[in-house]
C-alpha cells in the first residue's frame, strides 16, 4: 500500500484542525466546569486554528491570568468615575451585592475585593495546563485516526 504524498498532508492537516478544534472545545468544557460560566466572555472567545501547519489556541490575555493567578495588584481604577468598572457586575452576578453600579452595598463590596486583590493577588485556575495534560493524548489520537482512514 502507498500513501500519496498530497493525501497524507491533506489528512495530517485535516487531523490537524480536528485537534485544534477539539482542544477548543475541551479548554471552554473545563473552564466552565472548573470555574464557572460567569458571562463567558472569556469562553466565547477560545479559538482552536491551524496556521502555518501548527495548532495555535487564541485566547484573550484573561485566560493567562484565570490559569497563572496575578500577584498582588489593584485592578483597573476608573479615575473619573472614582471606580472600579470591571468588578461592579462581577461582585453583584457572584455576591448579589447591590443591584446596580452605583448602589452603596455594590460599591462597598467592589472596594474589598479590590484591597483583598491588592494584598493577595488572585489566585491560578489551572484550566489550560490540565486539558493538555488530561485530554490532549485522548484528542490526538481520535483526529489522526479518523483523518487517516
Amino acid at each position: 500500500m502507498t500513501i500519496e504524498i498530497v493525501d497524507f498532508e491533506e489528512s495530517l492537516l485535516e487531523a490537524k484542525k480536528m485537534i485544534a478544534f477539539d482542544i477548543q472545545e475541551a479548554l471552554k468544557d473545563r473552564l466552565t466546569k472548573q470555574h464557572g460560566y460567569d458571562e463567558g466572555n472569556l469562553q466565547r472567545h477560545i479559538f482552536g486554528k491551524v496556521i502555518n501547519g501548527d495548532v495555535v489556541i487564541e485566547m484573550p490575555m484573561t485566560g493567562k491570568y484565570l490559569e497563572f493567578g496575578t500577584p498582588p495588584h489593584w485592578p483597573p481604577f476608573d479615575p473619573v468615575e472614582k471606580s472600579f468598572p470591571d468588578l461592579y457586575g462581577w461582585v453583584r452576578r457572584k455576591w448579589g451585592k447591590g443591584s446596580s453600579d452605583g448602589d452603596k452595598e455594590n460599591k462597598a463590596a467592589v472596594f474589598v475585593l479590590a484591597r483583598h486583590i491588592s494584598k493577595f493577588g488572585t489566585r491560578p485556575y489551572p484550566f489550560i495546563r490540565l486539558t493538555m495534560k488530561q485530554d490532549f493524548k485522548r484528542i490526538a489520537t481520535k483526529a489522526l485516526k479518523d483523518a487517516f482512514k
